[in-house]
């Protein structure tokens, strides 16, 4: 496991960790950090990080109660391969968002958080057992974020969709708005589109002044469903970094698609 130091101003703790046989089991990887460990009610976020391995599964987060640690879950079931690494994220003031009949309906949950900004910038992770008195429950869905516009049903809110379209299970998810994170004074997030001339196959190239020539990055991604920038990606995906640029690709070797949106955020690190 790699452990890295943000800014204390930004409130925020990141780590990487590497699969190896000493913290994964079958299809469960666990994590041993001091932000975590004994902390049911820590909310981290995941994104999955490419220097070689790769790991094409609907990936999500757990709590194991008796062992006290946070996990990182294959939802489908197919073991973690060694090597596989994840980038971590607790953000301070992420909410915990639960689908219902109350707040969904079809493919779509909305939810609170940055109620009435659809400029905000949003990352979200399934985690299997949000009440942890119940059992984990699995899906093997992909899942984006859509801003409901103004309508007599939910408008105005930020949502949930699975991307293949079909009705919302009953879930939950861990949700952050990164929006006003700083480093530095400067904002950590910001919108990339896949689109034209910076797509090649399955892989989707990020030109931007925070993360360009920045190796060291820890990056977290976020699918989003946005004005002009409206795709499905119902694919696994991941990010790394080659010839001086980061990159989102798909895990399955499928095409990406021609305006998906992604929220990207990036927090200062001290190595690959």
């Amino acid at each position: 496991m790699f452990l890295v130091s943000v800014l204390p101003s930004s409130a925020q703790t990141i780590f990487r960790v590497n699969s190896e046989a000493g913290n994964t089991s079958g299809s469960i990887l666990t994590l041993d950090h001091p932000a975590l460990n004994g902390k049911p009610k820590a909310k981290p976020l995941i994104t999955q990080f490419w220097s070689g391995v790769y790991n094409a599964n609907p990936v999500g987060v757990q709590y194991n109660t008796t062992s006290a640690r946070w996990q990182i879950v294959n939802e489908n079931g197919v073991g973690i391969p060694a090597n596989a690494k994840f980038n971590v994220l607790i953000a301070k003031g992420t909410k915990t968002v639960l689908a219902s009949a109350a707040n969904s309906s079809a493919d779509i949950t909305v939810f609170p958080t940055a109620k009435g900004k659809p400029e905000a910038l949003l990352l979200s992770t399934h985690v299997t057992n949000p009440v942890l008195s119940f059992p984990p429950t699995y899906s093997e869905r992909y899942h984006g974020l859509y801003y409901v516009p103004a309508g007599p049903a939910y408008g105005n809110q930020w949502s949930i969709f699975t991307e293949d379209g079909d009705n919302m299970e009953t879930l939950g998810f861990h949700v952050a708005d990164v929006s006003k994170i700083k480093i530095d004074g400067n904002p950590a997030s910001f919108v990339f589109t896949a689109a034209g001339a910076n797509i090649s196959g399955h892989v989707a190239t990020i030109d931007n002044p925070l993360t360009n020539n920045n190796p060291n990055a820890f990056i977290y991604i976020q699918h989003a469903w946005l004005p002009g920038a409206g795709a499905h990606v119902d694919h696994p995906v991941g990010i790394y970094y080659a010839s001086n640029r980061w990159r989102i690709f798909l895990q399955d070797f499928a095409d990406m698609p021609n305006n998906a949106a992604f929220v990207v955020a990036v927090f200062p690190g001290t190595g690959l």
